[in-house]
């Protein structure tokens, strides 16, 4: 075990470094045990700051993205099997037993986590497996039992780090970028230390259960079959605890978004189903689709002029449609820029030639090498403008592009969709929309992405048609 005095620096080269060892270990039965708690210790520091690396990353290839989530996922199930193992083995004893029923469960938390970086689904049994795990501890009654599960760290007991796992999965993280995935479950894992996971149903006070007989995790409690097999729990202690990091604003607390997530999710009084404001139906149709701002400005200024344009990435195929949003199935390998909040256009088919423009709000892997995108329309006649100084007049050098919104049924106000580095809050600009100048502020933010927002947008004055030698100078928004 010499390597493990001279880890790496990297936390990716320490787990693929971790992950070789351990494919290779060949000690006896009896010190594999201790093998594995020491490198396990080891390695501790380094999972966190590879998940961050991993959700914060902006730009990876597609070989960069893959290297960095098998290291991460990968080395997590890999202990779970390995301390599985050793629960096997006579020689385990009672107190060996409590610590590596915890250390399963936590590297278990650690995997559901990665796996939801993707939006993948569980896989088969997994979820019964997980069951299992936390079975055993209330079987040999220590699921309340708090313990220093890694050296130097807060305690928890197996109960916590099982509805470490179960809480998480409640959230709708598929409408969560993985820095707010990797945020909700800091948060949880702070949280929920102390919450009991009750044997009888209180209907008056328990929202949720789990039923450990089934491949699923937690569930909000709705038209209930009572089962020995299931628990029960209170979300109260966890709602308060998000209304006063709402309220208090000078702790490290995720952002807002996914407290009032958590909020929605797990509170008796806030807790509404979405439903649709139109019903979905299904359709065949097929779509090509540009993404990010500079290149969604350019298409829709393209189809707006009539110029042929050639939109990079592969055909969508468009499985439902509804008014605010349509449903595709696309390729992952050719399609790896896929995120919730990316910004994206389609090409004519949608519309009958008038730009659809929309943002990712859903993914969910269905099938290997395929994903399901649900996508929010904002406009299905989406207008090319551009943004210019008052002090600089209306010429096309240093002009922004943007798209134009109109108001709809949803009571949105007009508004812009424009590169998020050029938004001033309240700034005074001069919009150009095709033959007509108008003078606007930029008013309320009303949503924020890595490289675009949407603003709504004040008309102080409407102006004279902009003249023909002005039009000819449009900018082009990719240069």
């Amino acid at each position: 075990m010499k390597w493990l005095n001279n880890l790496p620096g990297d936390a990716l080269a320490a787990h693929e470094l971790a992950l070789i060892q351990l494919s290779k270990l060949n000690v006896p039965e009896e010190a594999r045990l201790k093998w594995l708690l020491a490198v396990d210790d080891a390695l501790f520091p380094y999972h966190y700051a590879l998940a961050v690396a991993y959700a914060r990353a902006k730009r990876l290839s597609t070989e960069e993205e893959s290297r960095l989530w098998h290291a991460g996922h990968t080395l997590h199930e890999a202990w779970v099997r390995a301390y599985l193992g050793t629960l096997q083995h006579p020689e385990t004893s009672p107190e060996q037993v409590v610590l590596i029923t915890a250390r399963t469960l936590y590297h278990r938390s650690r995997a559901a986590v990665w796996r939801n970086f993707r939006y993948l689904p569980a896989p088969i049994g997994w979820w019964l497996d997980t069951h299992k795990i936390y079975s055993l501890a209330e079987a040999k009654g220590f699921a309340a039992q708090a313990l220093e599960v890694f050296p130097h760290e807060e305690h928890a007991d197996a109960a916590a780090l099982y509805l470490r796992i179960l809480m998480l999965e409640t959230l709708n993280l598929s409408n969560m970028t993985r820095p707010q995935i990797l945020a909700a479950d800091k948060w949880i894992q702070h949280h929920v230390q102390g919450i009991a996971l009750a044997t009888t149903y209180d209907p008056d006070r328990q929202l949720f259960y789990v039923d450990r007989s089934m491949d699923r995790g937690g569930c909000r409690i709705r038209n209930l079959k009572l089962q020995p097999s299931q628990r029960y729990w209170i979300t109260d202690d966890l709602v308060a605890d998000i209304e006063n990091d709402i309220l208090d604003d000078t702790h490290d607390v995720p952002d807002l978004d996914v407290l009032r997530s958590m909020h929605s999710e797990w509170s008796r009084t806030t807790y509404k189903r979405q439903r649709r404001s139109g019903e979905r139906s299904e359709t065949a149709r097929r779509a090509t689709v540009a993404h990010g701002i500079y290149a969604v400005c350019q298409e829709v200024l393209n189809q707006t002029s009539g110029t042929a344009s050639e939109l990079g990435g592969e055909i969508w195929h468009i499985e439902s449609i509804s008014t605010h949003g349509l449903g595709a199935v696309v390729s992952t390998e050719l399609n790896n820029w896929l995120q919730i909040g990316r910004i994206v256009v389609f090409k004519e088919e949608i519309s009958f030639g008038m730009s659809v423009v929309g943002v990712i709000r859903n993914l969910k892997h269905q099938e290997p090498g395929k994903i399901y995108v649900g996508t929010e329309i904002l406009s299905y006649m989406a207008l090319y403008g551009s943004l210019h100084q008052v002090a600089g007049g209306t010429n096309a050098a240093g002009a922004v592009p943007c798209i134009f919104v109109s108001s709809d049924e949803r009571r949105l106000n007009l508004s812009l969709l424009m590169p998020a580095v050029e938004y001033e809050a309240g700034a005074e600009r001069y919009l150009r929309l095709d033959k007509r100048l108008h003078r606007v502020r930029l008013h309320r933010l009303v949503e924020q992405q890595d490289d675009w927002v949407r603003v709504e947008i004040d008309v102080l004055k409407q102006l004279v048609a902009v003249p023909q030698h002005e039009l000819a100078q449009r900018p082009n928004p990719i240069l």
